[in-house]
């Protein structure tokens, strides 16, 4: 209905996506962006430009990477939002998707210095510590694991047979 009364109406929408923690908020979102632009691309008398393409896929691609950076494992959630946002998406008048932009993130910082016992930290630290090769860890001072790190492994969950830190790596670089 929100894509309908922007396409053919040409109103502003909003979606408001919101839930207690677990709730599916990040994946609701991926959802729907994948949803805006499978509509974006099939809207009526658009053409296929490369540009809305890579448009289209450089925001669903964000995902894994704000993930890394917004995200971290917790007694509740192994991938627990830490962060709110808002993404402001651009349409042309013929309803594909020109462009977007987040607004607002706003990182809870009080959890980069202080996890409960069993939580990890931000996701972005132990999949650059594990994926990153041997010239990078010299160029930006790493060591070799999360365990060298008190704000890593102060909570003492530095390893979760859960979590792939080598493929979240791996999906944003």
């Amino acid at each position: 209905e929100c894509y309908r009364c922007l396409w053919k109406r040409h109103d502003s929408q909003c979606v408001l996506i919101s839930g207690e923690s677990g709730a599916g908020k990040t994946e609701s979102t991926k959802l729907l962006l994948q949803f805006l632009s499978v509509m974006s691309q099939n809207s009526a008398g658009t053409a296929h430009t490369e540009r809305s393409t890579r448009v289209e896929q450089a925001i669903i691609q964000s995902s894994p990477i704000m993930e890394a950076f917004g995200n971290a494992k917790t007694v509740y959630n192994n991938n627990s939002s830490r962060f709110g946002k808002f993404i402001q998406l651009h349409f042309s008048q013929s309803g594909n998707i020109q462009g977007g932009c987040i607004i607002d993130y706003l990182l809870e910082k009080n959890r980069v210095v202080r996890q409960n016992p069993g939580e990890r930290n931000y996701h972005i630290f132990y999949a650059l510590l594990a994926g990153a090769d041997k010239n990078q860890k010299e160029l930006y001072f790493l060591s070799e694991g999360p365990e060298s790190y008190h704000y890593l492994s102060q909570s003492g969950c530095v390893k979760d047979r859960s979590l792939d830190d080598l493929k979240l790596y791996d999906s944003f670089m």
